[in-house]
């Protein structure tokens, strides 16, 4: 009975043992994994303060921190009716004070369909990097399909 008990410590020692000195990989070396983003906006229907460059707004998203965001466009190209392309920089908004930036290409006809690509942010944004597929089916609301990682 004592060496089956002598034996059962002992093997329960070495496994401890292993589970301690057994390297554990830790979070941050990890690869950062990317997911699936889906984002809706609205835009042209915005009040403008005077002054306010336009905006879309999200309507809706998998990424909660994006539900809410003003998404503005700096150009230097800019979809017009005479213009039906789209070439800009791009900053979110996000509600909880962080920002993101990238840029956009866009073109009207024709049906429209583009992308953009985020990297990086501040706040609660910080890190945010994606890569979309642009679509929009009655040119109010926008869709965001792609991947995302922070």
């Amino acid at each position: 009975m004592r060496s089956i008990r002598n034996a059962l410590l002992t093997l329960t020692g070495a496994i401890l043992a292993l589970a301690v000195l057994t390297p554990q990989s830790s979070r941050a070396e990890e690869p950062r994994e990317s997911k699936t983003l889906r984002v809706t906006k609205e835009c042209g229907t915005a009040t403008l303060a005077k002054g306010e460059l336009t905006y879309c707004t999200v309507t809706a998203s998998n990424f909660r921190p994006l539900v809410g965001a003003k998404i503005r466009y700096f150009g230097p190209g800019f979809f017009t009716e005479d213009h039906p392309f789209l070439d800009s920089w791009v900053v979110i908004e996000g509600t909880g004070g962080g920002t993101a930036f990238g840029h956009c290409l866009l073109r009207g006809v024709p049906e429209p369909l583009g992308a953009c690509q985020f990297t990086g942010g501040s706040g609660s944004l910080k890190g945010f990097k994606a890569d979309v597929t642009v679509t929009t089916a009655d040119g109010t609301f926008w869709n965001w399909r792609g991947t995302r990682s922070e």
